[in-house]
């Protein structure tokens, strides 16, 4: 049988004819979509190599929409299936050709037939049913975690290429069914499937690879989306590893991947989507204490620039949050007075220079609870009290609350 075959070309050619028809068998079922296509050179059509002439012109309107067809002027292209077809032309089950992928994926098959398997997921994945998906999905999930981790770095960079695939909703509600019962979208498991790559390997160029995995998604996703945030986390999240590679290489796929989904790269994105930037300055300050190194890189290696210049930007943003939840928290206090010691100043200081928009974000967003607990930290470390420290500021939270109340509706002007 073909399982036991030895031959490891003919493996790979099965398995890439295997692509080709599941493709032709997708555009047979739905005559809406566009044809799958061949296209050949023209005078270049005699003696030439099938298998060749099939890998290089092959066009399939669902997997190849984002490759660039030829030039019709420079080739001749065919359609090989068209819209009016007899429904008894084709009745084949092509599920266990499609298992025979997911064989040689989990079987420890060669390398150039796993990096064949790699290179069809596509053609396979967007093709098939879902109740085949659904019934396979174990399987599909095993067969991730193998090749985010694989020992051989061409099978790795081919998933690269191939993952983003597994965003498709389709695909991923089929493959992630128990999401709903984590709480978690079928897109926020996919995700945990990398962060647990990166935690499982100390090899730094698995790590790379993986890094390259995540920047492909944080490339290919909607930039309002929670995956772009969670995405570019992971990232950041390697900017402290021990080997200097992998610093390198996560802060250049930050940047270029933010290049990619917005013209000005981070900095534009920060600039323009305030809710990105808040997000990161946030997960940031969390690392303030335990993560210095890794703030520092993203500083000078990301943004270009001092790690001081950073808390600058981030303390108008973070400090109000951190003020309401202090209470009962030494985590958050320690990295209040972090955020102090990075500007060579004392935490009474800096509170205070930043009273108006702490107290502001505070009587806006706070509960009754949270506003007498913010006003007794303030009172705790000024010595002052609640009456000195509103009249001390009052004309610059008059101002800080008309700016806010102007960016806001009608309806929370009116709260």
């Amino acid at each position: 049988s073909l399982a036991q075959d030895k031959c490891e070309q003919v493996k790979e050619m099965v398995v890439r004819c295997i692509g080709y028809l599941s493709c032709l068998l997708g555009c047979f079922e739905d005559v809406i979509k566009s044809n799958c296509k061949l296209y050949m050179e023209v005078g270049k059509m005699k003696c030439v190599n099938t298998a060749e002439v099939i890998m290089k012109g092959f066009w399939c309107p669902t997997c190849d929409k984002e490759a660039k067809k030829p030039k019709e002027e420079a080739s001749k292209n065919t359609v090989l299936f068209h819209a009016a077809r007899e429904k008894s032309v084709l009745v084949f089950d092509f599920n266990g050709l499609h298992g025979l992928i997911l064989k040689f994926l989990l079987d420890g098959s060669s390398e150039v037939v796993q990096v064949a398997c790699v290179e069809v997921l596509s053609r396979i994945l967007m093709h098939v049913s879902e109740d085949w998906l659904v019934s396979t999905s174990s399987q599909w999930i095993h067969a991730i975690d193998r090749l985010l981790l694989h020992n051989k770095r061409t099978v790795r960079q081919s998933f690269c290429s191939s993952i983003h695939w597994f965003l498709d909703g389709r695909l991923s509600n089929s493959l992630f069914v128990d999401g709903a019962a984590c709480g978690k979208t079928s897109e926020q498991m996919f995700l945990d499937k990398i962060k647990h790559a990166f935690v499982a390997t100390e090899d730094p160029l698995i790590v790379e690879t993986i890094l390259q995995c995540t920047s492909r998604i944080l490339s290919a996703v909607d930039i309002h989306g929670q995956l772009f945030f969670f995405s570019l986390v992971l990232l950041i999240d390697q900017l402290d590893n021990q080997h200097i590679a992998v610093r390198v290489t996560a802060s250049r796929l930050i940047k270029k991947s933010c290049h990619v989904q917005f013209k000005g790269g981070i900095v534009a994105i920060f600039s323009k989507f305030t809710d990105i930037r808040d997000g990161v300055f946030e997960y940031l300050c969390t690392r303030l204490v335990t993560r210095p190194t890794m703030i520092k890189e993203f500083a000078e290696s990301v943004l270009g620039i001092e790690l001081v210049d950073l808390i600058q930007r981030m303390v108008p943003i973070v400090l109000p949050r951190l003020v309401i939840s202090q209470q009962d928290n030494n985590e958050v206090v320690n990295i209040l007075h972090e955020l102090a010691n990075q500007l060579n100043t004392e935490l009474p200081l800096l509170l205070l220079e930043w009273c108006h928009k702490v107290l502001a974000y505070v009587l806006l967003q706070a509960d009754g609870k949270e506003l007498v607990s913010a006003l007794q930290f303030y009172e705790m470390q000024s010595g002052s009290g609640t009456g000195e420290i509103f009249a001390a500021v009052l004309p610059a939270l008059l101002d800080e609350l008309v700016r806010f109340l102007g960016d806001t509706d009608s309806a929370e002007s009116s709260r």
